[in-house]
């Protein structure tokens, strides 16, 4: 059950630096593969396309100097990506505050990669090696 009422206050404090934003999204992925091994599946498709998203990048990386196929697919991913950042960027500042603009691809990019890395990370941990957590995923980041 969800509580709602106009008698709860919550505040929220945004990261001070896109690093620290990094890696609160970084430990977000991390933990996401404890959440999704506890309730057998992820609650929604989206908690997968991050680190799918970064290991396709890696592998395309891996293979590029090897197949110009793989270069060629490298470079379209960077380019489609980059121009969903700019789109996505340009409607958020049209929503919000057009100052936001130069800023927001850069925070979408730390959104994405560091939740992927963590993820991935996690999957590493968790799924394969089956170690316990790292020590630096459990310190708040704030």
């Amino acid at each position: 059950k969800v509580w709602q009422s106009p008698k709860i206050r919550s505040w929220y404090k945004p990261r001070g630096s896109l690093s620290a934003l990094f890696k609160q999204y970084m430990q977000y992925g991390y933990w996401k593969v404890r959440v999704i091994r506890k309730h057998r599946l992820p609650a929604s498709p989206r908690h997968l396309v991050p680190g799918g998203f970064i290991l396709t990048l890696a592998l395309l990386a891996i293979l590029s100097p090897m197949a110009r196929l793989a270069f060629i697919a490298l470079l379209l991913a960077l380019g489609f990506y980059a121009l969903a950042l700019l789109l996505a960027s340009a409607v958020t500042a049209a929503r919000t505050e057009w100052k936001l603009l130069p800023a927001l691809p850069v925070v979408f990019v730390c959104y994405h990669f560091g939740y992927g890395f963590g993820f991935l990370r996690g999957i590493w941990d968790f799924v394969i090696r089956r170690a316990q957590p790292r020590a630096h995923f459990s310190h708040l980041t704030r």
